[in-house]
């Protein structure tokens, strides 16, 4: 192995090993100075840094909590990595964003309808469900579809009237 391509290897491992730690977190942006500060131990001075910067476009990296890749991101003033990187097209990635909290908001809501809707209909379900306790015995018995004037409790057999209200 190379020189160039053995430096390389120090700098992704220097950088997998501090992104696991959590040193280096999600959404990160990193310039040749980050990378030497984190990696200095690895013998990793800035110049270094920034002529392998381009190299690590595309390095698979995993966090704590997530597992991307780091693309190249370069603002107006020098070169920079970002790990965990908004899309290509940041415009685009936004409109696509947009448009899917507007679905996920129509979504939801459509679900709240049918679920107060489904309510609705177990509540009035329930209010036009006759439930008569036995003087008795205490037993609960279901009229809800009773069409006969009279009936007996099926626990103690005493006849009971339905009067008409």
């Amino acid at each position: 192995m190379g020189l160039h391509k053995e430096t390389k290897a120090k700098i992704e491992n220097c950088l997998k090993e501090k992104i696991l730690a959590g040193r280096i977190g999600k959404d990160s942006v990193l310039n040749p100075q980050d990378i030497h500060t984190e990696c200095a131990e690895f013998g990793i001075d800035p110049r270094t840094a920034e002529d392998h910067m381009p190299g690590l476009a595309g390095l698979e990296v995993e966090g704590q909590s997530f597992k991307r890749t780091i693309v190249e991101f370069i603002p107006e003033k020098g070169p920079w990595v970002k790990v965990d990187p908004p899309p290509a097209n940041l415009k685009e990635g936004f409109s696509d964003q947009q448009e899917q909290n507007s679905w996920t908001g129509i979504a939801i809501a459509g679900l709240a309808a049918g679920l107060g809707i489904v309510a609705v209909i177990l509540a009035a379900a329930w209010a036009r469900r006759a439930i008569f306790t036995c003087l008795y015995c205490g037993t609960q018995i279901d009229l809800s579809n009773w069409n006969e004037p009279g009936f007996s409790c099926p626990n103690c057999k005493r006849q009971y009237v339905i009067g008409n209200s």
